[in-house]
């Protein structure tokens, strides 16, 4: 994260940014803005713009001159009007031109341009009187605003308005950037000397928090400096005739942004009001489903199957919770909010398969009951205790302390074996298996395999060890041994015990094991003395072999 520095000048920053965007907006005032009638729309009009100031709009042609080449010559006329005069005349003076019927503005006598009745705009009612005189009302606008723009004191006035306007925007900039830094500081130091970390479950939010106090502050300072900068323009272009409709603009532009926020806001708070009634209603219900679900589950309902059905529950709640109050919701029918809803939709569509087919996965596995937390598993070829049991995936920790995420949907592709599910009270089954030559008494090789069961130390007593006849092959006999275990998870540790004693027992009683196959009778029994059962390096440590 950026230290305190990292906002050394953004007052220059700012400047740079709220002339960049203020310079297409000013450029925007300067322009001759469509005419707001429906009949702009179906009658191409041109503007009559002299000093940035529209005068009228010509929508007729006359005499064969085209409605812009009227607007052309008018405005030629207008500019040649000379300057200094102890006053102008601007008249209206009803004319006719040919079979039609105009009305003339004339300045000091002289006709600056006529206005037809095709000019008025007729959608909206207006008459060709009435265009007439607002088209004479502006050009009176105008004169005063150039006669003006010649006076020294007038000028020098705007010039130091606009000084002090700058004056005040760079002091405001400067304390921004001030206030901003030592912000930052204090967001850093108190980040460095909190005692104690903001846990939300295992992770310490409070990197995360530092991070978005720093971008507030940020935004805000860059706010706060835009619209210093957007106030400072419009105010500088208001002091000078030439450029005050810019700033007129300007301000407008802000004054109608915020009229229509305001409207907005009174105009939508019925609905605030049905999405908070809504809002509060689903609360109330996830909480009655929440404290259901907890209390089945103290009844007796599986903890796992009581979590994840609340979890379902409670999300499905405010899913529709979420499709009731959409419409409510200020701005909804708006073509960019519409737009926002459908580029959601379709990065969830295109992202989210995989995390859905993962969610589902972890739904069949809680709801199939195939293990739970503690439980002893074996999935595909990953074996170990599970741990923990999440929205998308299981962790199971295996005897090597390797903690394994295993995906739902892996779990729900792969056959899964549970040890623990069944081995509690009675414990759970191991077997193990030797291949024993025809020459060796079956009733001796019984003995044998459970005599090694009672040496080891966590085969259980009851039910007592069985030993079953599993096959007769061409050169020995399979025998298999089962017994019984409390903890699955220790089951490698017995059979390595199992195994040792095994070892012991036909070996002290001269009874070969054919495992590995041969088919092939060897000349001398393949035993292991019991003199030489402790040859270096191995010692008798007198564990009775036990394996650890």
């Amino acid at each position: 994260m950026p230290g305190a520095g990292s906002i050394r000048c953004p007052w220059v920053l700012t400047l740079l940014m709220g002339v960049i965007l203020a310079v297409p907006l000013s450029v925007a005032g300067a322009q001759p803005a469509a005419a707001p009638d429906s009949a702009a729309a179906d009658v191409e009009s041109f503007p009559v713009v002299v000093w940035n100031r529209e005068i009228i709009r010509f929508r007729a042609a006359r005499e064969g001159l085209p409605p812009a080449r009227r607007a052309q010559g008018a405005t030629r006329r207008l500019l040649e009007i000379r300057t200094g005069q102890p006053a102008y005349r601007v008249e209206t003076i009803p004319i006719t031109m040919g079979k039609d019927g105009a009305i003339a503005v004339i300045v000091n006598g002289a006709i600056a341009f006529a206005v037809l009745d095709q000019d008025a705009d007729l959608a909206a009612g207006e008459t060709t009187a009435a265009a007439a005189e607002r088209a004479a009302a502006n050009l009176r606008a105008w004169l005063a605003s150039r006669e003006e723009q010649l006076r020294w004191p007038l000028i020098v006035r705007g010039v130091a308005w606009a000084a002090a306007a700058t004056v005040a925007a760079v002091l405001l900039l400067a304390l921004l950037s001030g206030l901003a830094r030592r912000l930052l500081a204090r967001i850093e130091s108190s980040a460095h000397h909190a005692k104690r970390p903001l846990k939300l479950g295992k992770a310490d939010m409070r990197p995360y928090v530092r991070t978005v106090e720093a971008g507030l502050v940020r935004t805000l300072v860059w706010a706060i400096g835009a619209a210093a900068l957007y106030l400072w323009l419009t105010i500088v272009l208001q002091q000078f005739p030439y450029t005050r409709p810019w700033g007129d603009q300007l301000g407008g532009f802000i004054v109608d942004v915020l009229r229509n926020m305001g409207l907005g806001v009174v105009r939508s708070i019925p609905n605030l009001f049905v999405v908070l009634v809504i809002f509060l209603a689903t609360r109330l219900v996830a909480r009655v489903a929440t404290a259901f679900f907890r209390g089945a589950a103290a009844q007796g309902m599986e903890v796992e199957v009581a979590h994840a059905t609340e979890r379902l529950v409670v999300g499905l709640l405010w899913v529709f919770s979420l499709v009731v109050a959409y419409p409510y919701l200020p701005g909804s029918g708006t073509a960019a909010f519409q737009g926002v809803s459908v580029f959601i939709g379709l990065m969830v569509s295109l992202g989210a398969t995989g995390i859905v087919s993962q969610l589902l996965g972890g739904l069949v596995v809680v709801y199939s009951r195939a293990f739970g937390l503690g439980d002893y598993v074996r999935i595909g070829d990953y074996e170990g205790t599970v741990t923990e049991i999440g929205a998308l995936a299981a962790k199971v920790l295996t005897r090597r302390k390797e903690e394994i995420t295993i995906p739902h949907s892996v779990v729900v592709g792969s056959a899964t074996t549970n040890y623990s599910r069944q081995a509690r009270g009675a414990g759970a089954v191991v077997m193990t298996q030797v291949s024993i030559g025809y020459d060796a008494a079956w009733r001796q090789v019984q003995a044998l395999l459970l005599e090694a069961a009672g040496r080891t130390k966590d085969v259980l007593r009851e039910p007592p060890p069985n030993v079953m006849l599993a096959a007769l092959d061409d050169f020995y006999v399979q025998y298999r041994l089962l017994f019984q275990i409390a903890k699955p998870e220790e089951r490698y540790i017995v059979l390595s015990e199992l195994h040792a004693h095994i070892l012991d027992a036909f070996n002290e009683h001269g009874v070969q094991i054919m495992s590995p196959h041969f088919e092939g009778q060897p000349e001398g029994r393949v035993l292991v003395p019991k003199s030489k059962w402790f040859a270096p390096p191995a010692a008798n440590a007198g564990d009775g072999g036990r394996q650890t």
